[in-house]
């Protein structure tokens, strides 16, 4: 029974060490943009820089389908490293409007699948906060969709970037996003972030977006406090309750919708 143990404990081991010499296989790809988004940051024209990157993201990505076509199925995950992600950043907030740095991005960023990075969340919705450009909404709409769990201190940024942007059905929805992959929220906290959009509400009575934000996290509030995550027919009425008290008179005009 000691050697079965011993030669599994054996056989875990190498499958491990393999996996890490698979992830270290695709550091070699960010090595190569790595002088290529220095460049860039000082000049952000340079089209053979910017093409070479693609390039190499391409091969990134095209060795990263290998890896998982051998070991389908086992939770094989990647993300780029620290550096690069830090370099993307910087470049996007000295370069806000840089279609180019915002086509990096989201290549860097379209093949991983789980992302739930907080610092790299909190960077973008705070970008979002000081331009507020539909390219910067892009990226927090690619990054927040492929997050699982977010840890709870992503509530004051989450909050400034409910507060501090127009309202918007993209950012509505990027909000509820963000807080319905909160990790282990109390009621307590569940109820302040309700509270939250009832605040937008009263600011925003003839926003539709906002009135449809409390609706949406107004429900998963009430349903999380539920086993079958489920909000019944009374937690129904008194959200739309709340709406009412919100808007005063109960009634919401619909401006002109804006998808941004």
């Amino acid at each position: 029974m000691k050697i079965f143990i011993t030669l599994l404990l054996c056989g875990a081991g190498l499958f491990l060490f393999y996996l890490w010499m698979q992830a270290r296989s695709l550091q070699k790809f960010d090595r190569e943009m790595l002088p290529l988004m220095s460049k860039l940051l000082r000049n952000p024209d340079l089209q053979p820089e910017h093409h070479r990157f693609l390039l190499a993201l391409r091969a990134r990505d095209q060795r990263l389908q290998q890896i998982k076509s051998k070991i389908p199925n086992l939770g094989f995950t990647y993300a780029p490293s620290t550096v690069v992600r830090e370099r993307l950043l910087a470049h996007l907030a000295l370069h806000p409007e840089d279609e180019q740095g915002h086509e990096r991005f989201v290549a860097t960023f379209q093949k991983v699948e789980y992302l739930s990075d907080a610092d790299l969340l909190e960077a973008l919705l705070q970008q979002y906060v000081e331009n507020q450009n539909d390219l910067a909404q892009e990226r927090i709409e690619l990054c927040l969709g492929k997050a699982i769990a977010l840890p709870p201190s992503l509530t004051p940024i989450l909050r400034t970037y409910l507060f501090e942007t127009p309202i918007t059905f993209g950012s509505a929805r990027s909000f509820y996003s963000g807080v319905t992959k909160l990790f282990r929220l109390p009621m307590e906290q569940r109820q302040r972030l309700y509270n939250m959009t009832l605040e937008l509400l009263r600011q925003n009575p003839r926003s539709v977006a906002a009135r449809q934000l409390v609706l949406d996290v107004g429900r998963w509030h009430f349903g999380k406090s539920h086993e079958n995550g489920s909000p019944t027919v009374f937690d129904d009425e008194r959200i739309r309750h709340d709406i009412q008290v919100a808007t005063a008179s109960g009634k919401v005009i619909e401006p002109a919708l804006n998808f941004s």
